[in-house]
């Protein structure tokens, strides 16, 4: 997954495994179907914007599940709490949670930042995650898809 924007997911964002119940930005179970040591998952130049104070940013269900996960880039932000007090997963047991610096310390999301990505208001709902203040510190991290090249080349 990567130049995504992941805004007030219901119950996750990305749930590739199924809901178990709890709360969290990105659920990756089947995505991290891979033990050879090789990564198995990518999830770069995202930004994911969450609203609720219990949530968790990612979830795996596996204990170690993480490992052959490769994370980085990223920009996260909770806009229900400190950015001090947003849970990244363990590695001991991947359903509780830890702080970004030691989920940092496992080789994870180096060069990602927990910072507001304050989008430009837009009264139009469907445009609200479109365009980021200049200020902004995701915007060095996020690279937006350029959208005038998708959809039909036919000439």
């Amino acid at each position: 997954f990567e130049n995504n924007v992941f805004a007030y997911p219901v119950q996750a964002a990305i749930d590739t495994h199924g809901s178990n119940g709890g709360f969290c930005g990105i659920r990756t179970a089947q995505a991290a179907s891979g033990w050879e040591g090789i990564s198995s998952f990518t999830f770069r130049h995202n930004v994911v914007l969450l609203g609720n104070a219990s949530a968790t940013m990612l979830c795996e269900n596996r204990p170690g599940g993480f490992a052959n996960m490769t994370l980085d880039a990223n920009c996260y932000w909770n806009t229900a709490e400190a950015p001090g007090d947003i849970a990244f997963p363990t590695f001991s047991n991947d359903r509780d949670n830890t702080s970004f610096a030691a989920w940092q310390a496992h080789g994870k999301d180096r060069s990602s930042r927990i910072a507001d990505p304050m989008f430009e208001p837009s009264v139009n709902p469907l445009t609200r995650f479109n365009k980021m203040d200049p200020r902004s510190q995701c915007r060095s991290i996020f690279n937006p898809i350029d959208t005038s090249r998708a959809g039909s080349t036919l000439a």
